[in-house]
């Protein structure tokens, strides 16, 4: 248990024991109550935050074993004036029940933040701890303004359905909105006929008359700015996916296919129906070619005679 005396300020820490008898033997144990994991923990909800972030750096130590704490930053070696930029920094030493922690505030952060913060302390005796207790390191990414990966394009589907693409980029990751006639469409309550899916960059559109006719947009956005890419579309057949445009490879290949076996099927029969047709002529017998020559013979011949 730790009670702060109200006349010096300083803490005061007890032990509770748990006491068991078995039979003839007794045992005892010691127990110091504390929520800080080894005495010392340090922490960052973002290790990698973009360029303006605002971050906040926890350092927290247990009281039993630590006096004090410290943090650096850049000149943590020499452990000396860390040189804080102070419009961008705040440093709050929060005292609690169990520990002390320190808390760093960077606001906005910059890329000469991009270094390792070290902590340093003192013992429950006060005597200065030449090692240090721990370290957070932060890596800050620059903005990239949103950009598109694709050209702009219709994709055509098999149900006579379209979609608009607008694959972005950026950092951090742009939030990209769609709009009909400078109307932004509602995700959560999308008129029938339209659908925006993978992860927003597509717009997938089923028009079945001139209503949805007019001037789309989709416009992607983060910190660094935006991009934005529109579309016209006006509800005639010209324009509506035709068959032929919409069919899958699947399709093709299946068409070309019984196209062959027709082919193949039709060449077969012809075959058959020669080769029938050659057995239906009888070869002629002996009789028939004899007088066949004796017929030659005699047109050859004009003083021959039956």
């Amino acid at each position: 248990m730790i009670v702060k005396d109200s006349v010096t300020g300083s803490y005061k820490f007890y032990k509770c024991q748990g006491h068991n008898t078995v039979g003839s033997r007794s045992a005892t144990i010691p127990y110091v109550a504390t929520d800080v994991k080894n005495g010392f923990e340090t922490w960052v909800l973002d290790r990698y935050p973009f360029v303006g972030d605002t971050i906040k750096l926890y350092f927290k130590a247990s009281i039993l074993k630590y006096s004090n704490l410290t943090v650096m930053n850049r000149t943590h070696v020499a452990q000396v004036d860390p040189g804080w930029d102070m419009d961008r920094t705040n440093i709050t030493y929060v005292s609690e029940n169990h520990g002390i922690k320190i808390v760093v505030t960077i606001s906005p952060i910059s890329k000469f933040d991009q270094y390792e913060f070290v902590c340093f302390g003192y013992d429950a005796h006060g005597r200065k701890i030449e090692h240090s207790l721990g370290k957070l390191k932060l890596t800050v990414r620059d903005i990239v303004l949103p950009h598109f990966l694709t050209e702009r394009k219709m994709v055509f589907f098999e149900d006579n359905s379209f979609a608009y693409d607008c694959e972005v980029g950026g950092l951090p990751i742009p939030d990209v909105y769609w709009y009909k006639d400078s109307r932004r469409f509602d995700q959560n309550n999308i008129t029938e006929g339209y659908k925006i899916t993978d992860d927003g960059q597509r717009l997938r559109i089923h028009a079945t008359d001139s209503s949805f006719d007019g001037l789309y947009a989709c416009t992607a956005e983060n910190r660094g700015g935006s991009a934005f890419r529109r579309f016209n579309f006006t509800y005639e057949e010209s324009h509506r996916p035709s068959p032929s445009m919409s069919m899958s490879w699947t399709t093709i290949v299946i068409i070309v296919c019984c196209a062959i076996i027709a082919t193949i099927i039709i060449i077969v029969m012809c075959l058959f129906c020669i080769k029938k047709r050659k057995k239906s002529v009888k070869p002629p017998n002996n009789l028939e070619q004899i007088l066949m020559k004796r017929r030659q013979e005699t047109e050859g011949n004009p003083y021959a005679t039956c």
